[in-house]
């Protein structure tokens, strides 16, 4: 009797133990769905840089026009920064310094292969990326996010070391206008597969002169005919990328013609960047997605009688505007702020909302900590790395520069 009772106690616990261990099993299995559903994935992460923008030359930067409705739309759901700094006033250094977090002394991409200085200068042995400089996108790479970049700028190319980290690198021609470029982009995104988070570079030139836009899009941002004429001495520095462009001859001594061809350069720049975002957002890919929306440096438009960008660090160089937007979890997700920030701050703050610990020796600032009450905005700026002029630097702290 013993043995019966025995045995039937033995079973009786034997299927406890299993009908327990199926229920862990099914929990189990619901933990790691939730943990991998996209919900809970980290946020993918959307950098753009609108090459050769300055901020005054967009509708919240104080333009007289419709120039850029589609930016100043995204911009209200967003962090906008008013006086954020570049390092440098033109592309090489400023792009290294926002993908390394460095300044230029810092990562040494200073020098413009010996078309300024002698060949035989210092400088030149600078021209490279390297190797082992950490990189945003190695960053991302190393905490399995997926990478990728589509840029269309002579000097951001992989012999000058920019593909440090990038799984996907697409090299485009300078004159591809954004619809190509952001094509492939979509392209890309199209394609890639949805359990991991991705971490995308964009390059646009369309700001960049020669400034030879749509007229359609130059039709909407026309400034009127009151602008002072330009001198003759002031057209002898127009460089000679400039000047291939239609309406030279007719207008080209004319002030307000360089600054509405700029402009529509822009709002081409919008429309098709406004597009692009929309999608996105209808997809519901931004609502776990942080999309960083900056420039590498401005232009001069003959002011202090400068043209082009790299020859000096006046605002018209060195200030651009910079758009941070956050995932829809995130409980600060907007505001507009005035203290100085800087191109170098771009990579800790994208790390910081993506919730990947930033590595040591960074010259920037986490912003985040500031939105989040835990800090304040740098308020001070470095830049340097001239065309011409090597030693020439600029500080700027609140009211002074």
């Amino acid at each position: 009797m013993l043995r019966a009772l025995d045995w039937e106690w033995a079973i009786a616990l034997n299927l406890r133990r299993v009908l327990l261990s199926s229920l862990m099993f099914s929990l189990a299995l619901s933990l790691s769905f939730f943990a991998c559903s996209p919900s809970q994935q980290k946020p993918s992460v959307l950098f753009v840089m609108l090459d050769t923008l300055r901020l005054d030359y967009l509708g919240f930067g104080g333009y007289p026009g419709p120039v850029s409705p589609q930016l100043d739309a995204f911009a209200k759901d967003s962090h906008l920064f008013l006086r954020c700094y570049s390092q440098a006033p033109w592309t090489k250094p400023s792009v290294a310094s926002a993908m390394t977090s460095l300044y230029p002394t810092g990562h040494g991409l200073t020098n413009h292969e010996g078309l300024m200085w002698s060949s035989g200068a210092e400088e030149q042995l600078k021209g490279v990326l390297s190797a082992e400089a950490n990189t945003l996108a190695e960053t991302f790479l190393g905490n399995g996010y997926e990478t990728a970049a589509v840029v269309s700028n002579p000097w951001i190319t992989k012999e000058y070391g920019f593909d440090q980290g990038f799984e996907s690198w697409e090299q485009v021609v300078q004159e591809s206008p954004a619809a190509s470029l952001l094509d492939r982009a979509r392209k890309w995104l199209g394609k890639r597969p949805r359990d991991r988070p991705f971490f995308m570079y964009l390059h646009l030139m369309d700001v960049h002169g020669p400034y030879n836009a749509p007229d359609s899009c130059y039709a909407q941002v026309q400034l009127p005919e009151t602008e002072y004429n330009l001198r003759s001495v002031n057209l002898e520095r127009v460089p000679e990328y400039l000047r291939q462009v239609p309406w030279l001859e007719d207008k080209g001594d004319h002030i307000g013609e360089w600054k509405s061809r700029y402009a529509a350069g822009v709002r081409y720049v919008d429309a098709e960047l406004g597009r692009f975002l929309t999608e996105l957002g209808e997809s519901g890919d931004l609502d776990n997605m942080i999309v960083v929306i900056g420039s590498d440096h401005g232009e001069s438009l003959a002011e202090h009688n400068f043209w082009g960008h790299g020859y000096g660090l006046y605002d018209h160089q060195i200030r651009v505007p910079l758009i941070l937007r956050l995932p829809e979890t995130e409980e600060q997700r907007s505001g507009v702020h005035q203290d100085i920030v800087r191109v170098v701050d771009i990579f800790p703050t994208i790390l910081h909302y993506a919730g990947i610990p930033a590595p040591d020796g960074l010259d920037g600032a986490n912003l985040g900590e500031a939105l989040e009450g835990a800090g304040e905005l740098p308020g001070v700026s470095y830049a340097h790395a001239t065309l011409e002029r090597p030693a020439q630097a600029s500080i700027c702290v609140d009211r002074y520069k």
